[in-house]
């Protein structure tokens, strides 16, 4: 169980659970898949929100110290008084949010 602090001073606790594999296909090849669910520890009867989630990753080393990478992560929030929202971006209006991010990643 995972309890987080709220900029309103209250508290949310939730129930996480997740399940990840990496794969290095190739010396220059390193693939990542999570899923996840969080889900509040007490139902209510008017609300029984809950996010179910995935998260995929491709890096390709260019060499020693460069390499690109594709990150995608995706949620879904169910019930009410939930919104979908991804760490670190705007909250959707919709009950689906979708991330996408490549870049070029240099190690000095």
């Amino acid at each position: 169980m995972a309890k987080h602090l709220l900029s309103d001073g209250t508290s949310l606790s939730l129930n996480s659970h997740d399940a990840s594999i990496s794969y290095t296909t190739t010396p220059r090849v390193d693939f990542c898949c999570r899923v996840y669910q969080y889900k509040p520890p007490v139902r209510r009867p008017d609300a029984n929100p809950h996010w179910n989630g995935a998260q995929c990753s491709l890096d390709y080393s260019l060499s020693k110290r460069t390499e690109v990478y594709v990150f995608d992560t995706f949620q879904r929030k169910s019930g009410s008084h939930a919104v979908a929202d991804v760490y670190l971006y705007a909250p959707s209006t919709s009950s689906n949010q979708n991330v996408l991010v490549a870049g070029i990643r240099h190690r000095f």
